[in-house]
């Protein structure tokens, strides 16, 4: 939560762009992917030994202008959104100085789970996920304290599904 906040603040920012984010570690400016996020946790029992968070963000690579336009309906960067290239260092600075800010407010125990759900997508749609062990669907209802997505079935039940890749029914 805390990463996908930091990087979500930092392009607000500097920009004029508004950023959702969708379930678990996507980053989504104007309705298409921009970036993503991939957290890496090593733990013994309950207890966390260290997290390597990656943060992968398109900058200045023209998609709708490359080979890469039949991705431009799904994706994005920012010197698209925004007609211009973007200074990247100037993006890395506060981008790292949001992540050190929030990660000082998470060890006083602050929670980020409103700020994360105000931008999160797609709650309250009908969607397929895809999980390590299978696919489900259903209606994304909510998130749980821990951000595990809360799915409702067709069924009448409610799963909680820990990490997958969640894409909007058609």
């Amino acid at each position: 939560m805390v990463a996908s906040i930091s990087v979500a603040e930092a392009i607000e920012s500097l920009t004029p762009l508004k950023v959702a984010i969708k379930w678990p570690n996507d980053i989504f400016i104007a309705g298409k992917k921009a970036g993503g996020i991939l957290t890496e946790i090593q733990t013994a029992g309950d207890r966390l030994l260290y997290a390597i968070v990656g943060i992968g963000l398109n900058v200045n690579v023209s998609i709708r202008d490359s080979p890469l336009a039949p991705l431009a309906p799904l994706a994005t960067s920012l010197s698209d959104e925004l007609g211009y290239e973007f200074p990247r260092f100037v993006l890395l600075q506060e981008i790292l100085s949001r992540l050190e800010e929030n990660y000082r407010a998470l060890k006083r125990g602050v929670s980020f789970r409103d700020k994360w759900l105000s931008r999160l997508y797609p709650l309250g749609q009908e969607v397929c996920v895809i999980t390590p062990t299978g696919s489900l669907e259903g209606v994304a209802i909510g998130v749980n304290e821990d951000g595990a997505l809360l799915l409702a079935t067709p069924e009448g039940e409610i799963r909680t599904v820990w990490a997958g890749d969640v894409t909007l029914k058609k």
